[in-house]
């Protein structure tokens, strides 16, 4: 009898990841959603997970050794090649995912032809599995666009993506340190996005986790990037410091010498932004929503008579 290809292939890296792998790895295999594969790629790993991963018996559990470590990236890659779903779905090792994250996700896609790439919300815990807080990221299509400019919307452990979308276009992660970030810039320009504004993961967040070792790397890359996408859009030759400018983007009140400078600046970005996308549906509910968002970043005399919003309103 022929095999029939599961409808979901999750990729999960492993660099030692004990003690908090079998919490992953059971959050998954444990879905209400089962039409799935668990492939999980141990990347030279020295404490126990190896041995842990082995010693499952879940015929779901696709295991691939890398006997020298090669880097997320690279074991991303190793993953994806691997993967025989219709859609790949992301969990780090130090993550759980809810147990109904897999068929949420994949209803929403079934239901959205047009969507090629979806994340969650999550809850942030601590070590020891304590709920921090809830941390709210959801938002459509051109609420993604919008943040992707600053920074990286997505959380890379709730996302769930086409595969024919990384098929038909050659799509990839790179060999780079923001390869999420990268990756969602590809897949967005032939796809939309949505957020789920429902926790679909929790996030852990604990002294030995890539994202903690490395933080400073990943903000260092995820402003390049944001310059990068910021330059091609806003063109003016006017030396604006980015790394300044994002830090104000993020916190308008924790600039005061570059103020009038960088609120110019970002009304004429969102000018260009929604220029670009006016074409799109849902822009009058996106121009209301950041409408209220700039009441926060400029001063009040200025709100009503700058001639860029004028711009906007007249242009929707």
């Amino acid at each position: 009898m022929k095999e029939t290809n599961p409808a979901v292939s999750v990729v999960m890296p492993v660099y030692n990841g004990m003690p908090y792998l079998p919490h992953a790895v059971n959050s998954i295999l444990k879905q209400t959603f089962q039409n799935l594969e668990l492939i999980v790629i141990n990347d030279s790993s020295s404490d126990g997970s190896l041995d842990y991963l082995s010693s499952l018996t879940d015929d779901r559990l696709v295991l691939v050794n890398i006997s020298k470590n090669v880097g997320v990236a690279r074991a991303l890659r190793a993953g994806v090649a691997r993967a025989r779903g219709i859609y790949i779905a992301r969990l780090d090792q130090d993550d759980i995912a809810r147990h109904d994250r897999l068929q949420k996700q994949y209803e929403y896609l079934e239901q959205k032809p047009a969507v090629g790439i979806v994340g969650s919300s999550y809850e942030l815990l601590d070590e020891s599995g304590n709920c921090l807080k809830k941390v709210s990221l959801g938002g459509n299509d051109l609420d993604i666009r919008w943040k992707m400019m600053f920074k990286n919307p997505f959380i890379h452990s709730s996302i769930m993506i086409r595969s024919s979308l990384l098929q038909q276009y050659q799509l990839t992660y790179p060999d780079s340190i923001g390869e999420d970030y990268l990756l969602w810039i590809q897949i967005m320009k032939y796809a939309e996005g949505y957020i789920f504004d429902l926790p679909l993961i929790q996030y852990r967040r604990h002294q030995g986790s890539d994202s903690s070792l490395k933080h400073s790397q990943y903000a260092r890359e995820a402003v390049k990037i944001s310059t990068q996408l910021l330059t091609e859009l806003y063109r003016k030759n006017n030396h604006i410091d980015w790394i300044e400018f994002n830090r104000w983007a993020r916190n308008p009140s924790g600039s005061k010498e570059n103020k009038p400078l960088f609120v110019s600046v970002y009304l004429d970005i969102l000018a260009a932004f929604i220029t670009k996308h006016k074409s799109k549906s849902g822009i009058k509910i996106f121009k209301k929503s950041k409408l209220r968002h700039l009441k926060r970043r400029v001063p009040a005399h200025l709100f009503y008579s700058l001639n860029t919003l004028k711009f906007l309103i007249n242009t929707i």
